[in-house]
């Protein structure tokens, strides 16, 4: 979780695409993590961007 103005998810891949999204669906296709607590193997980062005061003050 990051502070951003807007509610945003950025999702890089192992094969250098990036997923950037105005919302949080796509969250559900790559960063449901498996019984082992891992997300899919194609998947390098997940970062939500959210304009909360907390993270904006980095708490």
């Amino acid at each position: 979780m990051k502070y951003g103005r807007e509610l945003q998810t950025r999702i890089n891949l192992k094969d250098a695409s990036i997923i950037n999204e105005n919302s949080t669906d796509t969250l559900k296709q790559y960063a449901v993590l498996d019984e082992h607590r891992r997300m899919g193997d194609n998947v390098v980062s997940v970062e939500v961007y959210c304009s909360h005061s907390f993270l904006e003050r980095g708490v």
